[in-house]
């Protein structure tokens, strides 16, 4: 839904929901900017997930 503009290509970053909780995290393979437009494909390439 969002990304901060600042992510670049090879960040760590941090995946949350709508509710700002953790879901997962991993390297991302676009930009900030990108990660807004792109509605399907590989964005994220997760680490590791938040088990329930």
């Amino acid at each position: 839904v969002d990304a901060d503009p600042e992510i670049r290509p090879y960040d760590e970053v941090l995946v949350v929901n709508e509710r700002d909780e953790l879901l997962a995290t991993g390297q991302t393979l676009l930009s900030g900017e990108e990660l807004k437009v792109f509605r399907s494909g590989l964005a994220v390439k997760v680490r590791r997930g938040i088990e329930k």
